[in-house]
């Protein structure tokens, strides 16, 4: 073998050489890091156990404690008691008002008090007693008083009936006030047919004028009733009916002296065209409470 080919042969030998060592550190370097890997995972086994044993899992939770540096709260306790309700806050600031509403429909009132003006505290154009009597109603000796009204007509005007009297000074003047009209009528053989008043009042206070000339306008309010149908009685009785209207009451507030002027008018066919009596004024109102 020549000097050159020992020299290859060795140098060959020895790059093998250095291979073969290059793979045993490798895989020594392997199996270090290996056993390092299995020594960890087995260390924190252990300190697992040993947690496990040495930790009260049971126990309520108190987190002032610890176990292996961490607070022994494994297993919460039982629900405590509710505590004491809070004291009330302030009142909030009142809201802004809202728009005021449809004004709602009047419910019944109850009167409390009643005037009246009978027969004979009326007058009428022509005279200042009533001009009718009914003397044998309830048989001799008794007599009911009333004011004839008649009906408008080719033959003439409906008479006109007026009265006078004090406003209430305890009248509620934010409460319903009525008028009503009490009649009479009587038969008369052949005639039927329909009635309907006229009512204008008139209210005063002290110093005021009275009167319908410049600057005043006449009545503070003018009220037709409703219409009525004649029913005739079986003579020779009388039949008693009455009608009612509703009275302005913010027209009497502050008023003391009032009028009230009464007559027929004209309403739907038939017309009754036979006298009417009437016999009485009433007026409902509420009284202020005391």
């Amino acid at each position: 073998m020549t000097k050159k080919s020992r020299v290859c042969l060795l140098l060959w030998i020895l790059i093998a050489h250095n291979i073969y060592a290059t793979k045993i550190i490798t895989h020594s370097s392997r199996n270090i890091s290996a056993f390092k890997v299995q020594k960890n995972i087995f260390k924190k086994a252990m300190l697992k156990k040993i947690s496990r044993k040495s930790c009260d899992h049971n126990q309520k939770c108190n987190y002032n404690q610890t176990c292996n540096n961490k607070p022994t709260c494994c297993k919460p306790g039982p629900k405590g008691k509710k505590g004491h309700k809070g004291d009330t806050g302030p009142q909030g600031q009142q809201g802004i008002q809202g728009p005021q509403g449809p004004q709602g429909i009047p419910g019944p009132s109850t009167f409390s008090d009643e005037l009246f003006i009978n027969a004979p505290m009326m007058t009428d154009t022509f005279a200042s007693t009533p001009n009718t009597s009914f003397n044998i109603t309830y048989g001799d000796g008794t007599s009911i008083e009333a004011w004839v009204m008649v009906f408008g007509g080719d033959s003439g005007s409906a008479n006109i009936v007026g009265t006078q009297f004090i406003i209430p000074s305890n009248i509620d003047a934010t409460q319903p006030v009525t008028l009503t009209l009490h009649c009479f009528n009587r038969v008369i053989p052949g005639t039927l047919g329909n009635v309907q008043f006229l009512v204008q009042t008139d209210y005063k206070a002290h110093n005021e004028q009275v009167g319908n000339t410049f600057p005043l306008t006449g009545f503070a309010e003018s009220i037709t009733t409703n219409v009525y149908t004649i029913i005739d009685p079986l003579s020779p009785n009388i039949r008693y009916f009455s009608l009612t209207i509703s009275l302005n009451p913010s027209l009497m507030t502050g008023k003391r002296w009032g009028y009230i002027s009464v007559n027929r008018v004209p309403t739907e066919d038939p017309n009754y065209i036979d006298p009417i009596y009437l016999t009485e004024i009433s007026i409902q109102y509420t009284k202020i409470n005391p």
